[in-house]
């Protein structure tokens, strides 16, 4: 599964083949709840910073700003129920096709451009889903018993 120079790699950085065979196996399978100790609070887990550690902190963030490039970093963390919005709503109405909306119309007008296609379609023709069950077809994008996009970290997607 790994070449020599990924092992080499791991090994440059003190892990264990095996460490990273269970992170890979989490995300295919999902990770184990953590036990929380208590809550994190200013001096526990938390630095609150005084006034001037702010200024401080932003006058070397200011000095050294042309010397850096700046780039906005946005997570993308938890769950990806929020991406499927629109597909869960319509998942939930009940009302006739014809009246979804424009960004569920444009996946099923799109749906074969979807990287992850050809194994939606396997599920489909393993289920005997036709591509005009358009319901069907989001329970299998978004379901446990699809592909489960709805519980996968935006991340991996």
């Amino acid at each position: 599964m790994f070449t020599n120079k990924d092992i080499s790699q791991f090994s440059e950085k003190g892990i264990d083949v095996s460490t990273v065979e269970q992170q890979l196996d989490y995300f295919r399978s999902g990770f184990p709840f953590l036990q929380l100790d208590r809550a994190a609070t200013a001096g526990d887990g938390i630095l609150q910073l005084t006034d001037s550690e702010t200024q401080r902190l932003c006058r070397i963030y200011n000095d050294k700003l042309d010397q850096r490039k700046v780039l906005k970093f946005v997570p993308a963390s938890g769950a990806a129920t929020r991406m499927f919005k629109d597909l869960y709503d319509y998942l939930k109405d009940t009302q006739a096709d014809e009246d979804q909306s424009p960004k569920v119309k444009e996946v099923f007008d799109r749906l074969q451009d979807f990287a992850f296609y050809p194994d939606l379609k396997q599920i489909m023709d393993e289920r005997n889903i036709s591509i005009s069950d358009r319901k069907g077809i989001t329970e299998l994008i978004l379901m446990k018993e699809g592909l489960n996009y709805g519980n996968k970290p935006k991340g991996l997607l």
